[in-house]
């Protein structure tokens, strides 16, 4: 085979291999604490948005109420 193949590594080379498991450890563990996260997050969001909806319906109700009331 004629591939060149480098035996000796270098400063530079450990501490890019370092690095860059550094890197990918930083990512993983963003990942593992990131996902559940926004998933609590996005649970939390419907729950909110479906209590907005609730208490705007109520208030329509109530409004509609009242302007009966007052053409009576």
């Amino acid at each position: 085979m004629n591939k060149i193949t480098k035996t000796n590594m270098t400063k530079f080379d450990y501490i890019s291999r370092k690095l860059g498991v550094i890197g990918i450890v930083i990512i993983a563990v963003a990942l593992l604490v990131g996902l559940p996260l926004i998933q609590t997050i996005t649970k939390s969001n419907e729950l909110l948005v479906q209590e907005i909806r609730e208490v705007n319906n109520v208030n329509r109700e109530l409004d509609e109420s009242k302007l009966e009331l007052d053409a009576k």
